[in-house]
C-alpha cells in the first residue's frame, strides 16, 4: 500500500501544465546574460512525445517526466543573450541506478543530431566498453526506426553508426578502450557511466577536439562512484559540481544535476528514496526499493551497495565485518553429526596457508525443515600452534584442546593425515569443491573417492553463492554448528563489491583468518544449486539410493 506521502512524491513528476512549468524555466533561468527559449522548449517536447519507448509496451509513446524535461530543456533551451547560442558547453547528470539517465541522453542527441546539425560532425557516443555504449546507440536506433527520421539517415548496424547524407555527419559508438579518439570533432559526445571508466584521458581527447565549434556539448552521466579516488572521473565532476553550488568556482558554461540522499539518512526513509531517484514509481517501482531497503537494513554488504546505487551516496564497496553476526548466532546449534546420517551432503575444502589454518567443512540438506546444516573442521600444523598464537594473539591452543580445530603432526599442513582425515567421508557425501588455485594435488588424491570440483574466487563464483547464504541467514534457513572458531572467521570477514554489485570475500583485506568461510562458501553453493537445480530431486534421491550412511 502507497503512503499519501509517497503517492504525492510520484505526482510531482507528471507534467499537468506544460505552459506553467516553461514559465518556472523561464524565471529561473532569465538574466542579464541568459535567457530561457520557451519555443525551442515546446519543440523538443513536441519531439519526445513523438519517440517510441525502447521497452515495455511496443508502439507506446514517451510521455517525459517533470525532471527529464527540466533536463533536457535546461541542457537544450538555456541560452546566451549576446548571440543566442546556447549557454551549456559540458553536462554532467548524477542520479541513482534504473531512472532513466540514458533514455533522457538518448533525446537529446537524436534532437541534436537532426534539428540542430552541425554539418560534416561527430556524434559520439562512448563508455567503458563497446557494449556499454551500444545500449545507448540501441535506443537512439529505436528512436529512428520507429519515426519518419529514418527517411533522413542510414543506419549501420554492423559498424554501429548512423549516417546523414546531406549533413555528411555521423552518430557512432566508440570505446574508451580504443585508439584514435582525439582525432574526432564532436559536436555532442555522450561519456556513459563514468564511474568505471579505467582511461579518463578519453574525456579530454573528446572535450580537446570540440575547440573549432561554436555550440559543442559534452554529456557524462553516470551514478556515484566510491568517492575514495580523486583521479575518478565521476568524483571529480561531482566535487567540480559542488563547488560551481556553494559558489567556489563560477563557470557558466557547466551544467549539473546530482541526484542524492543526506549524508548518513536512515536508508528506510521514502523521501531520501525520492531525493536520489526522481522516476520511483515511474520506472521503477516503489515496492522494489522497499524491499532493497529492508535487506539492506540486515546486511551490511547490502546497505553499502544500496547507498551507493540506490541512494547515489559516495559509499565504499569494501564492506568489514561483512556477516551479519546477530543473523549468525541465531543460527547456531549444537549438533552431533552423527545425527546427520542420512541427509544429503556435500564438501568444501580452503587450504590455507601450509604453515597456517585449513578448512573443511560439510553442508547437509535437511529437506523436511527445509535448512542447511553448515559443520567444519578446522586443521592446523601441531609444531607451530604455540608460536602463531603468540604472534597473532588468537587461542588456538585453546581451540585445540576443546576440539574446535583438529592439530595435523609437524609444522606444516600435514597433506597425508587431512587426505586420510576427508577419506573417512567416503560413502557419506560425494562432491567436494575446492580452490582451484590452492588444492590441485589434494584434490587429484581426494578424487579417487569423490567428485572433486573446482570452485573459482572471483566475483564470478563467489557472488551467487554469499548472495545465496544471505538470503538463507536472513530468512533463518541456516543451522551453524557451534564451533567458536568459524564464529570468530565470519566475525573477520571483509567483502568486496564491484561496480556490477558483483561481491566476493576478500581474505586478503579480511582483518583475519576466514578459511572455514570460504570453505562454507563452496559447500553450501554446491549443496543449494543441486536442492535448487530443476533436477534436484533426481539428484537427491541417486545419492540417497546409494545408502549413504554416517
Amino acid at each position: 500500500m502507497i503512503s499519501k506521502q509517497v503517492q504525492q512524491l510520484i505526482n510531482e513528476q507528471r507534467i499537468s501544465e506544460l505552459d506553467l512549468l516553461i514559465q518556472d524555466q523561464e524565471k529561473k533561468w532569465n538574466d542579464d546574460l541568459y535567457y530561457f527559449d520557451p519555443i525551442e522548449a515546446k519543440r523538443f517536447y513536441k519531439f519526445a512525445s513523438k519517440m517510441n519507448l525502447d521497452k515495455g509496451v511496443k508502439g507506446k509513446k514517451l510521455v517525459l517526466l517533470k525532471y527529464q524535461f527540466e533536463i533536457c530543456t535546461e541542457i537544450l533551451c538555456v541560452k546566451r543573450k549576446v548571440d543566442n547560442l546556447r549557454r551549456f558547453r559540458e553536462a554532467h547528470i548524477n542520479v541513482g541506478r534504473k531512472n532513466a539517465k540514458s533514455f533522457m541522453v538518448a533525446l537529446i542527441l537524436t534532437y541534436l543530431y537532426f534539428f540542430k546539425p552541425v554539418f560534416g560532425c561527430e556524434y559520439i557516443i562512448t563508455a567503458n566498453t563497446q557494449k556499454q555504449a551500444s545500449l545507448l546507440y540501441n535506443t537512439i536506433k529505436n528512436f529512428i526506426q520507429n519515426s519518419p527520421l529514418k527517411q533522413l539517415c542510414k543506419i549501420v548496424d554492423s559498424q554501429k553508426h548512423i549516417y546523414q547524407k546531406g549533413q555528411n555527419s555521423y552518430l557512432r559508438v566508440l570505446a574508451a578502450e580504443g585508439g584514435g579518439l582525439d582525432s574526432y570533432c564532436a559536436a555532442c559526445f555522450v561519456l556513459d557511466e563514468i564511474h568505471e571508466l579505467k582511461d579518463i584521458s578519453v574525456y579530454d581527447k573528446l572535450k580537446t577536439g570540440q575547440g573549432i565549434l561554436d555550440e559543442p556539448l559534452g554529456i557524462t552521466i553516470t551514478t556515484a562512484s566510491n568517492g575514495k579516488n580523486d583521479m575518478n572521473l565521476e568524483y571529480e565532476l561531482y566535487c567540480y559540481s559542488k563547488k560551481i553550488e556553494s559558489g567556489e568556482y563560477k563557470d557558466d558554461s557547466f551544467y549539473y544535476k546530482i541526484y542524492e540522499a543526506d549524508e548518513n539518512c536512515n536508508i528506510n526513509d521514502e523521501k531520501q528514496w525520492f531525493k536520489a531517484n526522481p522516476a520511483l514509481g515511474h520506472f521503477r517501482k516503489i515496492e522494489d526499493i522497499k524491499n532493497l531497503a529492508l535487506r539492506a537494513s540486515l546486511l551490511k554488504t547490502r546497505e553499502a551497495s544500496f547507498r551507493r546505487y540506490f541512494l547515489n551516496q559516495h559509499v565504499s564497496l569494501v564492506h568489514e565485518q561483512a556477516i551479519n553476526m546477530m543473523l549468525w548466532n541465531k543460527c547456531i546449534r549444537k549438533i552431533n553429526v552423527a545425527d546427520l546420517e542420512g541427509l544429503f551432503c556435500t564438501g568444501g575444502l580452503d587450504i590455507g596457508g601450509t604453515s597456517d589454518l585449513t578448512a573443511y567443512l560439510k553442508c547437509f540438506y535437511d529437506e523436511n525443515e527445509d535448512k542447511y546444516i553448515l559443520y567444519p573442521y578446522i586443521f592446523t600444523p601441531k609444531d607451530t600452534i604455540e608460536e602463531r598464537q603468540e604472534v597473532q594473539r588468537v587461542p588456538y591452543v585453546k581451540w585445540v584442546n576443546e576440539g574446535h580445530i583438529i592439530a595435523l603432526s609437524g609444522s606444516y599442513i600435514n597433506t597425508d593425515e587431512l587426505i586420510t582425515f576427508i577419506n573417512g567421508d567416503n560413502g557419506k557425501l560425494k562432491n567436494i569443491a575446492f580452490d582451484r588455485w590452492g588444492a590441485y594435488d589434494i584434490a587429484n588424491k581426494l578424487s579417487e573417492n569423490f567428485d572433486v570440483m573446482p570452485f573459482g574466487q572471483g566475483f564470478k563464483s563467489l557472488s551467487p553463492a554469499i548472495r545465496n547464504f544471505e538470503n538463507m541467514l536472513v530468512s533463518g534457513q541456516l543451522i551453524i554448528a557451534d564451533n567458536p572458531v568459524l564464529t570468530w572467521m565470519a566475525e573477520n570477514v571483509t567483502a568486496i563489491t564491484d561496480d556490477a554489485d558483483s561481491i566476493k570475500y576478500s581474505k586478503k583485506k579480511s582483518k583475519n583468518k576466514i578459511d572455514g568461510i570460504i570453505a562454507m562458501l563452496m559447500a553450501f553453493s554446491i549443496c543449494y544449486n543441486f536442492v535448487n537445480d530443476a533436477d534436484s530431486p533426481q539428484n537427491i534421491a541417486k545419492h540417497f539410493n546409494e545408502e549413504y550412511s554416517m
